[in-house]
């Protein structure tokens, strides 16, 4: 457990509340959650203006012309700045999967929808011809996309040797 989430608990903990001993314990709760969700928000504030400063400060080193020691900050910035764009990855990869582990990986509704919205963003429903018109037929498209690829990978002054970049030797 980091340190700081540490003493917040350390803080919120002690605070006396009246009541059972479930009520009290679900408002420590209660206030511990509200507490972190605040320090998570600082943090990952926090991590965007260190990863900004770090970048400056490689910026400073690499535009300055003393060389004495250079190589070694610049290595050590480098190293940091890498390991806060890993934890920003991170942050925002638990951040995108947040929804998946709230509902759990079960056999619902909303994981069929979600599959099935992913599975229609890939489909090409319309497509514009090039005389102008418009068509929705799957085989007037996929015909539309091989003249398309055929016309742009097509050479007209292609070398004898059928090789496009074969020397000549003369």
């Amino acid at each position: 457990m980091d340190i700081a989430m540490k003493e917040i608990v350390g803080k919120v903990w002690p605070t006396p509340i009246q009541g059972s001993q479930a009520y009290s314990l679900m408002k420590h709760q209660q206030i511990l959650i509200k507490h972190l969700r605040n320090w998570r928000h600082l943090q990952n504030r926090s991590l965007a203006a260190r990863i900004a400063t770090t970048q400056q400060q490689l910026l400073e080193i690499q535009q300055s012309n003393d060389l004495s020691s250079l190589h070694l900050d610049e290595q050590q910035l480098r190293s940091k700045s890498d390991d806060l764009y890993h934890q920003q990855e991170v942050y925002w990869s638990q951040r995108a999967r947040q929804p998946w582990l709230q509902r759990g990986d079960k056999n619902t509704k909303f994981f069929h929808m979600a599959a099935s919205l992913r599975s229609c963003k890939k489909k090409i429903m319309f497509l514009k011809l090039e005389d102008g018109t418009f068509t929705s037929d799957p085989l007037q498209i996929q015909q539309a996309f091989l003249n398309h690829f055929k016309n742009i990978y097509q050479t007209s002054d292609a070398p004898a040797s059928g090789y496009p970049f074969a020397r000549s030797e003369q």
